[in-house]
């Protein structure tokens, strides 16, 4: 852990998810952002300009100059990004999913044990207000005694002018995937799959052995957004509006508002990346938490044929 009180941070990769990481590390207290990389050494230039960073071209001038680093660079390269950064000591928050297989993911869990680094994996989801408003809500239905009976998750993007590196289990899924492990409801019996799955749509049902049925659709070429969650309970039906950042209890036909506050993800799992890092309590996933998400993911694009 870090003597001093402000981490110095780095961000590596300046795509559209680097750029967020590099604007949250401005408004976060503990942060002081002191480099940027991108293999576009101008793009690289232009950001240090325009925040005070300084442009690097070699990840070993990080080594002994920073403390923690943002990899939010394409998933192919996520591994070779990281392991260098975590085996010298640098902590790392890499963004979702963690690396293209099991295998890398594994290997960056071990060297961070060899730099004695904190690994933390970008499931951004998880400081979504809606989610812990819903977390709220399921909670109380549990200590009254209820027990979940299901859980159904959409995640309907708009079709993007724009290029992807990961199909969309990968891409979009892990999200909902990783939020189903953190409510720890028990093990994966059977996987199905839609016959029609593509890179770009995949719809999965996981039947769990306590006869639990967790179904996710996903898909990046649609005509409108729709993104959302529902939790079923003994006591009540919780519905997330992860656009709107609502979420509504149903019980009985009646339809009530849960509170939901209005913090930013991106910036909350920052400055929990960089609690983490300070030695204090977290909700951050971890490298454990990233690998468990990883391994589903691949289940699934194994059976709906994508590998």
């Amino acid at each position: 852990m870090p003597n001093h009180e402000t981490l110095r941070a780095a961000v590596i990769g300046l795509g559209r998810m680097g750029m967020h990481h590099v604007r949250a590390c401005m408004d976060v207290s503990d942060i002081n952002l002191v480099a940027v990389f991108d293999h576009d050494a101008n793009l690289a230039k232009n950001v240090a300009e325009k925040t005070g960073a300084q442009p690097i071209d070699q990840l070993e001038t990080l080594f002994q100059h920073t403390d923690l680093a943002v990899i939010a660079t394409p998933t192919l390269v996520h591994a070779a990004s990281a392991i260098p950064l975590l085996k010298s000591g640098v902590s790392c928050l890499v963004e979702k999913p963690m690396a293209a297989t099991n295998d890398e993911a594994r290997a960056m869990i071990e060297s961070a044990a060899i730099g004695q680094a904190h690994l933390s994996i970008g499931h951004v989801e998880r400081f979504n207000p809606a989610i812990s408003a819903l977390a709220q809500a399921i909670e109380s239905d549990l200590k009254d005694g209820a027990t979940i009976t299901g859980l159904s998750a959409r995640r309907i993007n708009i079709k993007a002018d724009r290029s992807y590196h990961a199909d969309a289990v990968l891409d979009l899924m892990i999200h909902d995937l990783d939020l189903f492990n953190t409510l720890k409801l028990g093990k994966v019996k059977t996987i199905e799959t839609g016959q029609d799955a593509t890179e770009d749509q995949v719809t999965a049902k996981l039947i769990l052995v306590s006869g639990i049925v967790a179904s996710f659709n996903v898909s990046r070429v649609a005509t409108e957004q729709d993104r959302g969650m529902v939790v079923e309970t003994t006591l009540s039906s919780l519905h997330v509006n992860f656009t709107e950042k609502t979420v509504t209890r149903l019980v009985d036909g009646s339809a009530t508002p849960v509170p939901v506050g209005t913090q930013d993800p991106l910036r909350s799992q920052l400055q929990s990346f960089a609690a983490t890092c300070q030695g204090r309590t977290s909700r951050v996933a971890t490298g454990q938490d990233g690998l468990a998400a990883l391994k589903l993911a691949e289940d699934i694009r194994r059976k709906a044929g994508l590998l």
